[in-house]
């Protein structure tokens, strides 16, 4: 048996996913965007800037009374992290201890990117 879903389903299935369908599904403030976070799991800052930053963006659109203050509440709280996992993002701290190894080469010094040489194009 194959299910289907018209257009409009599916927009509002990944709209509903992405906690974009409301702007309350998270609640508001600082909790609300803690759990926003939480959700998405990951969170890119971005130093793009138009209006606000991109990661601005991202958390006004899911969450009620946002303010970008809450962010800082929140990692002063240790409720989120920031981590480099592909770019710099805000994390859940459920993940530190995923981190942790990557944090603990860094301190050691080791270099996690190699410089191309210049012969490489």
């Amino acid at each position: 048996m194959t299910d289907s879903l018209s257009l409009a389903e599916a927009r509002a299935l990944v709209l509903d996913c992405q906690g974009l369908a409301s702007r309350s599904t998270f609640g508001s403030g600082s909790a609300g965007t803690k759990k926003a976070i939480q959700h998405l799991g990951y969170v890119q800052i971005d130093t793009l800037s138009v209006v606000a930053r991109a990661h601005i963006h991202t958390l006004w659109n899911r969450v009620a009374a946002f303010k970008a203050a809450d962010i800082d509440t929140l990692q002063q709280r240790g409720a989120i992290f920031e981590h480099w996992a592909h770019a710099l993002a805000f994390l859940p701290m459920r993940y530190y201890r995923f981190s942790l190894p990557m944090m603990q080469r860094i301190a050691s010094g080791e270099r996690l990117v190699q410089e191309r040489s210049q012969a490489d194009p």
